[in-house]
């Protein structure tokens, strides 16, 4: 038998070319194979490629060497071998940047808990699918991550039907929340089921906190990652006064038309962020996680209203919301890991807004013009220049 010679393997190749095995060109600011495929390009840290050279066991590795896939009365016939490379590209790549200072969970305790818990396993699969298929240009992937969705919501269900959790259960389920929520990210037609898990994530680290006894998972401690932001953000450049005054104006617009009480504390908190933009990014970072905090504390009667089908108004507010997702990017980018792409978190955004714009009656979609406008800058600006977060949508046509 013919003796072949294997290329020595790169320790330095981005992460698009390593999830699908492939030899990288290192080429910088982007690789042959990344700018052939239109993807953003992403390299380890030197951190990351110095643990490498040491020969230092990664907690992830170490965790694939001790599970098997599939846990102990799954499903028969349900797991096949691509899940498996979903799962490994979860614990190297795609695991949530979020909660904050909670890698080592997600690499370690996360993926333990999985092989005992088939929901848990399912969110994690559908995560690494979701951004496997992202990077990749794969339909198939897209389809994986659909099916174990699903199973992952369903048997989320189940638990929280129970109403009585252990702490380990309650870990679990915020484990669910989180890679389902990032994962909801990823998808054009997945903005209501975001806004849900968003609020899944909150409930459930509130039941957590209340506790005597902390997450044994997760880091869950706000005032960590508030004065990291704060230390990060004391020079944050302001956004254009023109944009965020358009903006201001545009959701003031149709305020009058809000009766639920829920709609006009969510629209409050989006117009508070716009105009605490106004001052400063580290204000308008800090106003934003009032819009969440309007989100988790409505009650589930008020909440179903709010989401209903039918609901244009909230439609509209939603626009708003994606809106400053994507202007909120240059402050929010210093929370996310150089692993994750901001493009691939929030890329859908103008998906959101496309679907949003086409269930509107027409009479109302002029009130979105400037929301729709910014989604669209973000993703033309992406498409032309490469560029990873927010830029000024000048000289950008918005929505006719």
């Amino acid at each position: 038998m013919e003796n072949r010679r294997h290329a020595r393997k790169s320790r330095t190749g981005c992460f698009n070319c390593k999830s699908r095995k492939i030899k990288c060109s290192e080429a910088k600011p982007a690789c042959d194979a990344c700018q052939g495929r239109s993807l953003c390009c992403i390299y380890p840290s030197k951190a990351q490629i110095q643990n490498r050279r040491r020969k230092i066991p990664r907690r992830n590795d170490d965790v694939i060497s001790q599970l098997t896939l599939v846990p102990p009365g799954a499903t028969p016939g349900l797991f096949r071998a691509a899940d498996f490379q979903h799962f490994h590209h979860f614990l190297m790549v795609a695991y949530p940047h979020l909660p904050f200072d909670s890698a080592g969970a997600w690499t370690c305790e996360i993926p333990q808990l999985a092989h005992q818990y088939e929901p848990l396993l399912h969110a994690v699969i559908s995560l690494g699918a979701s951004h496997f298929g992202l990077i990749t240009s794969e339909v198939a992937e897209t389809s994986d991550a659909v099916l174990h969705r699903g199973l992952a919501l369903n048997g989320l269900r189940t638990m929280m039907a129970k109403g009585h959790y252990s702490n380990i259960e309650l870990d679990v389920m915020l484990g669910i929340c989180y890679s389902l929520t990032l994962q909801s990210g990823y998808m054009k037609d997945c903005l209501n089921d975001f806004v849900t898990m968003i609020r899944g994530c909150a409930l459930i680290t509130e039941q957590i906190m209340m506790r005597d006894v902390p997450s044994s998972v997760f880091c869950l401690n706000p005032e960590n990652h508030v004065q990291t932001m704060l230390q990060a953000l004391q020079n944050a450049p302001s956004l254009d006064s023109e944009l965020l005054d358009e903006g201001v104006r545009s959701i003031r617009a149709f305020g009058y038309l809000l009766k639920q009480g829920s709609q006009r504390r969510f629209h409050h908190a989006l117009l508070q962020t716009l105009l605490d933009l106004q001052i400063s990014g580290l204000a308008g970072y800090l106003s934003f996680p009032k819009v969440y905090i309007v989100l988790f504390t409505m009650d589930e009667a008020s909440f179903r209203g709010f989401m209903a089908d039918n609901n244009h108004l909230t439609g509209i507010l939603f626009a708003y919301f994606a809106a400053l997702l994507v202007l909120m990017q240059p402050y929010l980018a210093h929370e996310i890991p150089e692993r994750l792409s901001m493009y691939q978190i929030f890329g859908a955004t103008h998906g959101w807004l496309d679907s949003i714009h086409h269930r509107l009656p027409v009479s109302m979609r002029g009130y979105i013009k400037w929301p729709f406008g910014i989604t669209r800058a973000f993703q033309l600006n992406h498409r032309a220049l490469g560029k990873d977060v927010w830029v000024d949508p000048l000289g950008v046509n918005l929505c006719e």
